[in-house]
This record gives C-alpha cells, structure tokens and sequence, in this order.
C-alpha cells in the first residue's frame, strides 16, 4: 500500500481543484501529464469525441502528442497543434527553472483544449454541461486563456518544485491489495480516474446512482483511503 505524506496529497488535491475550476470556467479539457507521457492529473472536462477517437485510433493520439513535444525540442514555449481528428490542443512545460532551455526538459506538461477552434476547422460548441449554456473561441481568444491558466498552474507547479515537495513520489503498489477488489469495482476504480462523477458512471455502467456510491465506498475501504482524489491518484499510479 502506498504510504503518501499528508502534505503531498493536500497539494495535488488544491492543483487538481484549480484544475477543474478553470476547467469549468473555460469549459476546456485540461490535464497534466509526466515528461514519460503518463497522467498526472486526472483529465478535467474529458472531451467525449476525444475519447471516441483515441479509443478507436490509439495509435493516432499517442503519434500526435509525441510530435508535439519534438516542437518544443529546441525551445521553452507553448505549443499548439490540430490533431488529425481536427481537435485543437495546447501543450505547456510546468515548473521549469529559469536556465531551462528546451521544452523536454521539463518534468510535467499542462494540456489544455481538445476543442475545435473557429477559423481553423468548422466552429463547434464547447458545452459547458448545459444544454442552453455554450462557448466558442476563436485562436486569438484561445491563446489568451491558455496563457492565464498556464501562468497560474506554472507558477504553483514551481512554487512545488522549489519546495522540493515530492508529487506522486509513492511506494511500489502492492498487487495483493489491488487484488481484493472485484470485476466490478476495477471498472469503477478506472472510471473514478478519468474524472467521471457518480452520475456519469452509473449511466456508463447501467447501473443506479446509489449502486456506484457504495462501489466506491467498498473500494475506498479496501485502499485504506478517505476521498475520491485518493483513490483516483491511486489508480493513475497503478496504471
């Protein structure tokens, strides 16, 4: 069982709060992934035609981000690509130091965007979960929100790195533990993960509402842990 400070764990709750704040503010997907290409953040405002996409194509998403972070080879800067599918897709280094001069050398990348942006695609709505209630952005409006989100984020992930505060730095899982849970509840674990609420699994698994909360208080218990950031942290680092 992973033995994660108090402190570390607070502060990947706040980074991921303020993810899913300006997530909902912007109505944007926004993650943080690892320079190996691994979640970090569990994926605010999950574009469902992404999803579709790279579920179907994995190949095509994994070659597109690969080829977004050999841009950023030679520079420390934003870079901000459209995908094959036509979704458009900021990636920015956090935390770097000063003296960093290529984009690689940073240990975590911001991703912000999986949307379709007007004049560069045909225009599509960025709902924002209500069906009267949508956003569009234009690339001009796009870039002036990427760069407060990535200002602020890159600012806290410094702040964390000159702290020398450990993220995600856990013990080996013990597979034993993992073991205990059943069919079931692995697919709840996964789905926690990705950032889907109870509502949103219980229609992914046809199954009540009521059903997933105990589900995920079963699994919780098993994993000696106290909220959904815990457990979804969990699984990001057991994937």
């Amino acid at each position: 069982m992973p033995k994660t400070s108090n402190l570390n764990v607070m502060v990947l709750a706040k980074l991921q709060y303020l993810q899913d704040l300006y997530s909902k503010q912007f109505h944007l997907s926004i993650s943080v992934f690892r320079q190996d290409g691994n979640e970090f953040s569990i994926s605010s405002n999950q574009s469902l035609e992404c999803a579709q996409s790279s579920f179907k194509y994995p190949g095509v998403c994994q070659n597109h981000l690969k080829r977004l972070l050999q841009q950023g080879e030679t520079r420390l800067s934003t870079v901000i690509a459209t995908c094959p599918f036509g979704m458009t897709t900021a990636i920015i280094p956090l935390g770097t130091a000063l003296e960093t001069d290529t984009m690689l050398a940073a240990d975590f990348y911001l991703l912000i965007g999986k949307i379709r942006i007007r004049g560069v695609d045909d225009p599509i709505s960025v709902s924002s979960g209500r069906e009267d209630e949508t956003k569009q952005y234009d690339l001009v409006e796009f870039k002036k929100i990427i760069q407060l989100i990535s200002f602020n984020m890159d600012f806290l992930f410094g702040l964390v790195k000159q702290s020398k505060i450990p993220l995600g730095h856990t013990q080996p899982i013990e597979k034993e533990i993992l073991e205990t849970l059943t069919h079931r509840e692995k697919e709840i674990l996964h789905l926690v993960s990705v950032g889907m609420s109870n509502q949103e699994i219980s229609k992914n698994l046809f199954i009540s509402e009521q059903t997933v909360k105990v589900h995920v208080s079963n699994i919780l218990k098993k994993l000696q842990m106290k909220n959904r950031t815990q457990l979804a942290l969990y699984e990001i680092q057991t994937s």
